[in-house]
């Protein structure tokens, strides 16, 4: 880590690592992610979409814990396959 981020997490309490994934490999994993949200609902899922809510947060809810939704999204940016 450099020493700018390391400052800016002590000053902020998180930092930004661009480019950590390649972007072909950000772009597979997204569209992967997308693809199972427009399928539906899973397990242990807390929110589901609304897509006609006026509520950006219930229209284009935040995707959290699809690692245990599929075996792709919980190896995506792990492995190259």
């Amino acid at each position: 880590m450099s020493d700018s981020s390391k400052s800016a997490f002590e000053r902020d309490g998180y930092t930004i690592a661009r480019q950590l994934f390649p972007a072909p490999d950000v772009a597979r994993y997204r569209d992967h992610c997308m693809a199972m949200r427009r399928r539906g609902r899973y397990p242990h899922e807390l929110v589901g979409a609304d897509p006609g809510a006026r509520d950006p947060l219930r229209r284009y809810p935040r995707t959290a814990h699809m690692h245990r939704w599929d075996e792709s999204a919980c190896t995506g940016c792990l492995t190259n396959g």
